[in-house]
């Protein structure tokens, strides 16, 4: 699917006919949380996966990178789309098909893997787009 970054390597330059090529930025270990009305992912790690064609990503291979970050649980997957802070909820292949479209013009997405469970609230009637309350749960760390 992509090529995980080895440590102190920097994000490969795409070339411009590269159109479909993305980094996955993988945060994992932590959980999502409202901060002020203003939603951050506090999480202990973040991988990156470089090299991603866009059209070979499915949602089964977020589960696999999932249990490849040391999940041993199913996760929420999400992400945002760029310069705001709603999450999406990442749930089938539609869901993925509908994240590369979101950042057509930026080349890094960014990923959150949840494994606490988070208190949901629909936001504008849109069954991928929510909002969290606040967690009681302190995040749950991945076995690595």
């Amino acid at each position: 699917m992509g090529i995980l970054r080895e440590k102190g390597d920097g994000q490969p330059l795409y070339p411009n006919d590269c159109g479909e090529m993305y980094t996955l930025k993988l945060h994992h270990g932590g959980a999502i949380y409202d901060e002020g009305g203003i939603l951050s992912y506090e999480g202990r790690y973040a991988s990156y996966m470089d090299w991603v064609d866009s059209g070979y990503v499915a949602f089964i291979d977020l589960e696999d990178i999932a249990v490849d970050l040391g999940y041993k649980e199913k996760v929420d997957i999400f992400y945002n789309g760029p310069g705001h802070h709603v999450f999406h909820l990442i749930f089938s292949n539609q869901e993925v098909v509908e994240m590369f479209n979101d950042h057509d013009r930026v080349r890094v997405i960014n990923i959150y893997f949840c494994e606490v469970p988070i208190p949901l609230q629909m936001h504008d009637n849109d069954v991928s787009e929510f909002f969290f309350d606040d967690m009681d749960d302190p995040p749950v760390e991945p076995e690595t």
